[in-house]
């Protein structure tokens, strides 16, 4: 426990760099991960990104999860 009264601290990580942006796709998702990691960007980082980002992406208003789950429930079976 800190000395905060008990309040975990995540020792100057943001968990959330795209705090205030749309996480459009997987390319954003894969860098918020390793950002919370503490992982380094190399020189290929920002263009994987928005590679991924335009192969997977979804729309703001989207949770990935629940459109996944939404798209198996739709398909004939």
């Amino acid at each position: 426990m800190g000395e905060s009264g008990g309040e975990i601290s995540n020792n100057g990580v943001n968990p959330s760099p795209n705090a205030g942006n749309a996480v459009r796709g997987l390319g954003d998702a894969v860098h918020a991960l390793t950002h919370a990691l503490g992982i380094r960007e190399c020189d290929g980082c920002e263009k994987r990104r928005e590679l991924f980002n335009r192969l997977w992406q979804w729309s703001q208003a989207e949770d990935p999860v629940e459109a996944y789950i939404i798209s198996q429930e739709e398909k004939p079976q």
